[in-house]
């Protein structure tokens, strides 16, 4: 029921984030940065050595967290990581929300098809996250078992895509 809640609710502001981003061009990183409600993702790639990464041919998928979804961590998880000395860690935190190769919505949905109702895609951080449809959206799970819906989805990049979440994810 959770789920199909947050899918309910994530469905009106990915539409209208949809709107408000989909018209972005550049690289996912430029995407990402263009788009007002992925403003805290943005500031934290900046502080990594992924803007480098995001920013070369790819292609790459990004499941960009909200601002929304940066304030649901537990208290203070955030800022330690934001603001830890090792560039490493808050490196290995956001590859988790990185897949090699573009998967857009209509090539998530196929490879959920072909892999009878799910497909587990590999992270640039080495973690899975597996994917499914609940109703009809896409629905992904992380490391540590938390659904979240994808709501804006195929804000298009010349080297991939990026698709807003609105849940930080975990790895196990």
């Amino acid at each position: 029921m959770k789920v199909l809640q947050r899918i309910g609710l994530f469905g009106i502001t990915g539409l209208l984030a949809v709107h408000t981003t989909a018209q972005s061009s550049g690289n996912v990183c430029q995407v990402v940065e263009d788009s007002h409600n992925h403003t805290t993702l943005y500031e934290a790639i900046k502080t990594t050595d992924l803007t480098k990464t995001l920013t070369d041919a790819g292609p790459y998928t990004i499941f960009a967290p909200s601002n929304e979804a940066f304030t649901q961590l537990p208290a203070g998880d955030w800022e330690g990581l934001k603001h830890s000395e090792s560039k490493q860690e808050l490196t290995k935190f956001l590859s988790y929300h990185i897949v090699s190769g573009k998967y857009d919505e209509q090539a998530l949905r196929d490879a959920i098809k072909k892999g009878n109702g799910s497909v587990k895609l590999r992270t640039i951080a080495g973690g899975k996250l597996t994917f499914r449809l609940v109703d009809d959206s896409i629905v992904l799970t992380d490391g540590k078992g938390n659904d979240t819906a994808i709501g804006a989805t195929d804000m298009d990049a010349t080297n991939g895509v990026v698709h807003s979440i609105d849940s930080v994810l975990l790895k196990k």
